[in-house]
């Protein structure tokens, strides 16, 4: 199957890879194969859908990482001990559930979502070939890099410390490296909305060239549409394959704010009551002569108003 994708792409000529994108991709794809859940196959310079082949070894890949996690769970359970501490036997099944719905979710946007994952890095490519900056593009493949091995030395260096300390538990340390897999999820969404901003500032860098009289204007107008709506195009498949995943992490952040106001003291209700009202009674915005708060909504509000007037004079004017 994978082989056949191969030919149908030598024969479209469509799916050829630059080298410099395959640099800037690479960090972000070995995440995906130390997952066992590649987005997508670049071999020869060719970028192919994953196969039947690449969707098997996903889910059975998927369904070790959460094996062993119930395992880690279902021991501990067994030695529930009075040495045992609490906190510790919650925490694993907290990651049961936190992890497996995680890692589920991962392994099945990259199987339902491969080709639009390979429609992501050509429309990319495009765009890339047009708006480039060299000095830019570096620092992408550096800054790919340096959090693809921050999130490796980071989480081991982190969870080392954590066994190190609880020495009973240390025989399950190999489970919790395991954990960092959903931060390199998190990682790949965050590295693919900087792809999308840096072609954005590019572009419109692009826009205010004082030298655009010197070229072929309307060419370059045209190119420049194209771009842009590539750049759409993008955006578009980044919140496809990745905005159930980013829901995923905000409904687990509120059930844990959740569980920790329920199981909360006394005195600790009565301090987020306290800042709350504290909140209430002395913060305020900061206000521009009085007139209009100076927030992040303060430009859409302007461009709100503008777009109104403008409308309204639009009216006056050829009604």
């Amino acid at each position: 199957m994978h082989n056949i994708q191969i030919l149908k792409a030598v024969k479209n000529n469509n799916n050829i890879v630059d080298k410099d994108i395959q640099s800037m991709l690479l960090p972000l794809n070995l995440m995906h194969y130390i997952m066992c859940c590649p987005r997508y196959h670049i071999q020869n310079n060719l970028i192919v859908p994953n196969g039947l082949i690449s969707h098997c070894v996903s889910i059975i890949g998927t369904t070790v990482f959460i094996t062993l996690l119930c395992y880690r769970t279902y021991v501990l359970s067994n030695e529930y001990t009075a040495m045992f501490d609490v906190l510790v036997y919650y925490y694993s099944y907290y990651d049961i559930v936190y992890y497996t719905f995680g890692l589920t979710m991962g392994c099945t946007l990259s199987i339902i979502q491969t080709k639009k994952n390979v429609e992501f890095v050509l429309i990319f490519q495009k765009v890339h070939r047009f708006l480039n900056d060299e000095t830019s593009f570096k620092n992408l493949i550096l800054f790919n890099w340096i959090f693809f091995v921050a999130a490796i030395v980071c989480h081991f260096f982190i969870v080392s410390c954590f066994f190190s300390i609880l020495t009973y538990y240390s025989k399950f340390v190999w489970t919790a490296y395991l954990l960092v897999f959903l931060d390199f999820y998190v990682i790949n969404v965050i590295r693919a909305i900087k792809l999308i901003e840096d072609k954005a500032r590019l572009w419109t860098v692009n826009l205010l060239n004082k030298n655009i009289e010197n070229m072929d204007v309307q060419n370059y107008c045209k190119r420049m549409f194209e771009s842009y709506v590539d750049i759409l195009k993008c955006y578009d498949i980044i919140k496809v394959c990745f905005q159930q995943f980013v829901s995923m992490i905000i409904t687990w952040l509120t059930f844990l704010i959740t569980l920790f106001l329920i199981f909360m003291t006394d005195e600790g209700k009565k301090l987020c009551k306290n800042v709350l009202r504290l909140h209430r009674a002395s913060f305020s915005k900061i206000r521009a002569c009085g007139l209009f708060y100076v927030d992040a909504a303060l430009q859409l509000a302007l461009m709100g108003l503008l777009t109104n007037y403008t409308v309204v004079l639009l009216q006056f004017a050829l009604l």
